[in-house]
């Protein structure tokens, strides 16, 4: 759209957008392992990206999707490198967010 092109070229004038390059291609295999059926597979790879983003900035996740959030949090119990990515919900309703967004355990995707 319109707006978001020039928000986009506002940001990058303003050098606020930071380009990262990802390599996670043997982190995603064995993610990828977890999956015991296709749709759990492909799933994984089409939210993948989540994973790769938190992992390049502040290992936080902000979504609603709850099967993807289930899905990682069943492959932390044996990938190790994604069990301290933080997971928010914004669908719920809590204070969070105003409290500052602290680090809670229980939104780890490796609390169990």
């Amino acid at each position: 759209s319109y707006h978001a092109t020039k928000w986009l070229r506002t940001m990058v004038a303003k050098k606020r957008i930071r380009y990262v390059s990802t390599t996670y291609a043997e982190l995603q295999k064995k993610v990828t392992e977890t999956a015991k059926t296709k749709s759990m597979l492909d799933a994984i790879i089409k939210d993948f990206h989540l994973i790769e983003a938190a992992l390049c900035s502040d290992k936080s996740i902000v979504s609603c999707d709850r099967q993807a959030r289930q899905l990682f949090q069943t492959a932390a119990v044996n990938v190790r490198a994604i069990r301290m990515i933080l997971w928010y919900n914004p669908e719920e309703n809590d204070q969070w967010l105003e409290n500052g967004a602290p680090c809670e355990k229980s939104r780890l995707l490796g609390y169990q």
